[in-house]
């Protein structure tokens, strides 16, 4: 569950990224793009009475009647008075210092008081000036619109790529589930058919030895010393399909910090004494602290080492190791056995 939030949010944080770089450079351009039509369109109604200064403000008043865009035009005296020559339909007035006419001077600029008004000015005789402004109005509201869009994208591309994490989790759990079903469904084929064995051989020699059909002591021994064996077998199939059965069942593991070198080393003290024709060699550098459920692990090296005892020749080497990388901790557990058939192992084993 943790691994399947984590995916949530990390593809969350990543679409959102996506999405707002994406969409926050187009919105942009698109702004400054419409900001750049405006300049241009005061630029035109500014060139006129840059043409003809000596009649600067008729032909001001001339080239804004005539431009397809709102124009304000305003007259600043030495003193910073100004007097509105032609008002906007929306705004009524530029607030301007002289640091501000300095900058309009030469290019279109955002007027300090108000930005919602883009400004251009230029220089008559005796340190006066015209101020001539557009409304940025409508390319705020189209700014602000095309935000509240983008949002509304990120909003919704985040709760699709939630869904379709979510199912692709879920398809690939109902797999995984498939396949744990065909494999449990294989194991129980075979232990059933590990179980009839012994089962045979248990009953035959109890038979044998109820009637009394043994002929000498030392057979009887045999017998008892078979029965015993094939009663340890039942009993290590009927632990392994416990602990099949507490895996699939409980939903929490108990958790505990613990040394996996001493843990590891233990059991290869118990091997040596079991397999004592076994060569093993065990490296481990360091002690290795592990936080995990100390029996599932324990069982695990038990059946690797048991099947090791059962399954390779009596005198093929065994190598063990134990290393740590970064936060990972490896385990490798060889042998000079002639492996397993590659059907036996499942997705994600080897």
């Amino acid at each position: 569950m943790k691994i399947k939030f984590r995916q949530v949010i990390g593809a969350i944080l990543l679409t959102s990224l996506i999405s707002f770089l994406i969409g926050s450079f187009a919105i942009w351009g698109s702004y400054q793009s419409d900001l750049d039509v405006l300049d241009r369109n005061l630029n035109r109604v500014i060139s006129e009475p840059l043409m003809h200064p000596q009649d600067a403000i008729n032909e001001a008043l001339a080239s804004a009647e005539i431009s397809s865009v709102d124009v304000a035009i305003a007259f600043i005296t030495q003193s910073n008075e100004r007097t509105i020559l032609r008002e906007s339909t929306q705004f009524s007035e530029m607030a301007i210092n002289s640091k501000e006419i300095a900058r309009a001077l030469s290019r279109p600029i955002f007027l300090h008081g108000n930005q919602h008004i883009r400004a251009i000015a230029m220089e008559l005789p005796e340190n006066e000036y015209l101020l001539f402004g557009i409304s940025t109005q409508d390319l705020d509201k189209n700014l602000r619109s095309n935000e509240v869009r983008l949002l509304t994208f990120i909003l919704i591309a985040n709760f699709l790529a939630s869904l379709l994490i979510i199912w692709n989790s879920k398809r690939q759990r109902v797999r995984r589930e498939k396949d744990q079903l065909q494999k449990m469904q294989e194991f129980l084929g075979d232990a059933a058919h590990e179980l009839r064995t012994p089962l045979t051989v248990i009953k035959g020699y109890s038979e044998l030895l109820a009637q009394k059909k043994m002929p000498t002591q030392e057979d009887e021994r045999r017998a008892f010393e078979r029965l015993e064996s094939e009663i340890s077998r039942m009993d290590t199939l009927i632990s392994d399909l416990l602990l099949l059965a507490e895996i699939g069942e409980t939903s929490t593991v108990t958790r505990s910090i613990f040394d996996l070198g001493e843990l590891l080393n233990n059991h290869i003290n118990d091997f040596k004494v079991i397999s004592p024709a076994h060569p093993v060699t065990y490296i481990c550098d360091e002690v290795m602290e592990y936080s995990g459920s100390q029996v599932h692990l324990q069982r695990l090296i038990q059946n690797a080492l048991l099947n090791i005892d059962r399954h390779t020749p009596k005198d093929s080497p065994v190598i063990i190791s134990l290393s740590s990388k970064g936060k990972e901790i490896h385990l490798l557990i060889e042998d000079g056995g002639p492996g397993l058939n590659e059907s036996v192992y499942g997705e994600g084993i080897r």
